[in-house]
């Protein structure tokens, strides 16, 4: 089946970004991106599926940094994963062998032997590939979430403390403000009160009298 080549404009939707962003992640991650006889840029379904992973880390607050390294190890467990060595497969083979009944023949034992020995090569498929790397995504992600969990733990508690510390100190200069009213009315009250007195004592006078002694001394005023 011939695979499906899309343009970068085409792979930009799919991916829910501008063409721009796809340039920018192939050059900071060094992806290597296929390219036609003409030289332009192409992708398949394998580079767009990469892209969506690489969107989602980003909406989740990844760095790009972080998901450089993580392509770099996906990328490299592929190689392994791709080929199976010589010596693996002859591994497997003697341990096979240890299990069988010796045959009558052993000339067409060591002819199968022979050829069980042969260098084998084993492909993944593209969903493999990209179960694999959610698998180091998903890892990645729970132990992010995880440091993640601890931080906001932190700041909640910080945020927790300087509330109730500015709901303490509101409510310390909210009891200033009414002592310092209650202390102004009992004031005023006080003065009030001492006001009344001096009035009511001004009120209580009694009224002027001329003693003998004034009499005697403005008696010449009388005829």
């Amino acid at each position: 089946m011939e695979e499906v080549r899309y343009t970068i404009s085409d792979a930009a939707k799919m991916v829910e970004v501008e063409s721009h962003v796809l340039r920018y992640w192939e050059d900071e991650l060094a992806l290597d991106i296929p390219r036609n006889e003409m030289g332009h840029r192409y992708y398949t379904q394998h580079e767009i599926e990469i892209f969506c992973q690489i969107k989602a880390l980003k909406d989740r607050g990844f760095q790009l940094k972080a998901i450089k390294d993580v392509l770099q190890i996906m990328f490299a467990d592929e190689i392994d994963s791709n080929i199976i060595s010589l010596d693996n497969v002859r591994q497997s083979y003697e341990e096979k062998e240890e299990e069988r009944v010796p045959e009558e023949n052993p000339v067409t034992e060591l002819a199968e032997v022979k050829t069980a020995a042969e260098p084998a090569v084993v492909k993944t498929t593209a969903t493999e590939k990209m179960s694999h790397f959610k698998y180091i995504m998903d890892g990645i992600v729970a132990q992010a979430l995880h440091e993640n969990n601890l931080r906001l733990e932190d700041a909640i508690t910080q945020r927790v403390t300087d509330s109730i510390l500015n709901e303490m100190e509101v409510m310390e200069q909210e009891r200033d403000r009414k002592d310092e009213a209650r202390f102004r009315k009992l004031d005023e009250a006080i003065r009030g009160r001492q006001r009344g007195y001096q009035e009511a004592a001004a009120t209580k006078l009694p009224p002027y009298t001329p003693t003998k002694m004034n009499k005697r001394r403005f008696g010449w005023f009388r005829h």
